[in-house]
This record gives C-alpha cells, structure tokens and sequence, in this order.
C-alpha cells in the first residue's frame, strides 16, 4: 500500500473508531432521543454520517474514475498528506456548518440501522480509496459546498476529521441526555 493511502485511511480508521466509542457511550435506550426540538439524536447523527460517507464514496469513484480516463498517473510522492490545520478546522464544533439538504437524517432510522448504515458507507469509502492505492489521488480534486476545492487526500482527510466532529457531537448529547436534557 503507497505511504500516502496508509495514512490517509489510518487516519479515517483512528476517527471512526472514536465515532464507535463515543456511540458506545450513549446508552443504547438514549440513543433515538434528540436532547432538543431542533437538534439530532445519536442515531441521526449516524444517519448524516452514512449520508455524507455514501455520497463521498460516489464522488471519490467518479473523480478516480476520471482521473485515470485523464491520464493520471502512479503516485511518486512521499510526503505527508494530512492537514492538521484542516482537521481541526473540521473538527472544531464552535465552527458551525449546517449540513446540506442531502445530508439532512430523514429516515429515522432506528440506532442500530443507523450504525450499520454508517458503517457500510465506511466500508465503501475504503473500498474506493483502496482501488486507488497507488494513484497520485492529489492530482485529482473535486469541490466541497464548505470548504472549496480538495484534492482526493484532502477529501479522504476531511471524511475522518468529519466523523471525530460528529463523535463530538455524540458526546455532547449524551452528557445532555445524562444531564436530564432529553427524553
């Protein structure tokens, strides 16, 4: 596996296993509970999280796929990837970002639906990302409504750095729940 798709997915695995943790931390009775009117539960946090992931494992093909057609050739580079200004820019919850439309939980899906769906679009980011092991991934780029223009490293980053942001989150409802601030 190239240096550069290692890190890139270890960095998506060590977020993803925080999201898991924090997950865990919610009793499982809480978690279809919003602490507020306006806010998301556990599960529709997952949810926004498999929606995200789903969509970025579509985009992240079809840019790879158009890379290749576009003669994009085998990674040479070496240097790190990851960003840590960008994460923690993702990862700060005081920077408010509403989520897009496409993004919105609808189905309201159940706790456990919600994890495995999340955990599916996972896998199919990591399948997509594997797929391209070895291709120069920062050669191609694709637009973020928030962020602008990230090359595929950067997008992959963001996809970790998004679920540590919405690990936060699940943290923060479930001390709300605890706190008496839901159901």
């Amino acid at each position: 596996m190239h240096i550069r798709i290692e890190e890139v997915l270890n960095h998506f695995a060590k977020y993803r296993q925080e999201l898991r943790e924090a997950v865990a931390g919610v009793p499982a009775k809480d978690q279809a509970v919003q602490p507020a009117p306006e806010s998301w539960s556990v599960a529709g946090v997952l949810e926004h999280v498999a929606l995200v992931e789903t969509a970025a494992a579509g985009l992240l093909k079809a840019k790879i796929s158009e890379g290749r057609k576009a003669g994009v050739g085998p990674e040479t580079e070496t240097s790190a990837v990851v960003n840590p200004r960008q994460v923690a820019k993702v990862q700060d919850r005081s920077y408010r970002i509403a989520a897009g439309e496409a993004s919105q939980p609808k189905s309201n899906l159940d706790p456990t639906a919600a994890l495995e769906a999340s955990e599916r679009a996972y896998d199919a980011v990591r399948s997509v990302v594997l797929d391209a092991d070895g291709l120069a991934l920062g050669e191609i780029s694709a637009p973020h409504r928030v962020f602008g223009s990230l090359n595929l490293y950067e997008w992959i980053t963001f996809l970790g750095s998004h679920e540590s942001r919405h690990a936060a989150q699940i943290r923060e409802i479930g001390a709300a729940l605890a706190g008496g601030g839901g159901g």
